[in-house]
């Protein structure tokens, strides 16, 4: 099955992928009214195209989607509403493209996270300071000291839905595009 021969149903995934972006940039969240109803969206299509075999290519994605971000969700680096957006772009796109995607979403996230912590530096000092310390501390004693990398209440966050949203769209526009980019 191949996602990017319906550029509807691609342009859909885009709209909701925007909308994820606009609402976590203003309230930290990426509620399920918009999550839920694009996965069912996305398993119902591939069903009603391709029978069975659609079905299980759409939730074969939608489990890769969510697989790739639980670690980072269990640590307490991402919101589930991020987690659930990756299985939503999963759903949408399939196993192996959502895996292709998520390259571009880890280098966008990665050039975002660097520019975020220039921009609040000064509110990072503390917990740098904070990171040297434990690395230092678990280097002596071979453990890690309770609270290591514990973020203070206060600190501004990354909204991981917005490199989420980019790097899946742009992935999906090299893709319709016939580019070869990664």
């Amino acid at each position: 099955m191949n996602p990017f021969q319906d550029i509807v149903f691609l342009k859909a995934l885009l709209v909701v992928l925007l909308a994820a972006a606009i609402i976590d940039l203003h309230t930290y969240k990426i509620p399920n009214l918009i999550t839920l109803p694009a996965v069912s969206g996305a398993l119902i299509y591939y069903y009603g195209q391709h029978g069975l075999a659609g079905l299980l290519f759409s939730l074969s994605g939608l489990g890769i989607g969510l697989l790739l971000l639980i670690i980072p969700y269990m640590m307490g680096g991402l919101g589930g509403g991020d987690v659930k957006l990756l299985g939503v772009a999963g759903a949408f796109l399939g196993a192996r493209a959502v895996v292709a995607a998520f390259l571009y979403i880890a280098i966008i996230g990665g050039i975002y996270a660097v520019f975020f912590v220039l921009l609040h530096r000064n509110q990072f000092q503390g917990f740098f300071k904070n990171m040297k310390v434990s690395f230092y501390e678990f280097v002596l004693t071979r453990k890690i000291p309770p609270g290591a990398g514990a973020l203070c209440t206060g600190q501004p966050k990354l909204k991981y839905g917005l490199a989420i949203s980019l790097g899946t769209g742009l992935y999906i526009i090299v893709q319709a595009n016939g580019l070869k980019i990664l």
